[in-house]
């Protein structure tokens, strides 16, 4: 049976994850996930622009900062050299959820939408993306 990460097994630090897929600033959320399915389409694209700015808004609401002035400045970083450093990568969390294992969902953009919760701030695409990648999970348990 697949084991669960509980969002309480992240810490605060977490909320810059999403903004680097690993390294401690940066967005790739295992939004790798989404990248899987290319950057190009405007449609990826915008869902990739509001997780950045529902990560950035979170972290401004709870006081923090990123080496990023605006969550613009970072989506210049994010698309000019994140993106294509990573383009032939193949997802973690994709790869999770074609081998039936538990991903990092939680600890990734379940944590922004748990501490947007936190301080009263909406995060509906984080949320989103959490419910769509649980229900994938969901699909592959037996």
């Amino acid at each position: 049976m697949l084991r669960k990460i509980q969002p309480e097994e992240s810490h605060p630090e977490q909320l810059t994850k999403p903004l680097s897929g690993g390294k401690k600033y940066g967005i790739s959320l295992d939004l790798s996930l989404i990248q899987r399915y290319r950057i190009h389409y405007f449609q990826t694209t915008r869902i990739i622009d509001l997780v950045i700015d529902e990560t950035f808004k979170v972290i401004a609401a709870l006081g923090g900062k990123t080496p990023w002035p605006d969550s613009n400045t970072y989506k210049k970083t994010f698309y000019d050299t994140l993106i294509p450093a990573t383009y032939n990568h193949r997802p973690s969390m994709l790869q999770d959820l074609e081998n039936n294992k538990p991903t990092e969902v939680d600890a990734l953009v379940g944590f922004v939408s748990s501490q947007g919760k936190q301080v009263a701030l909406a995060t509906p695409t984080c949320d989103l993306l959490v419910a769509m990648v649980k229900f994938k999970e969901s699909q592959n348990i037996t």
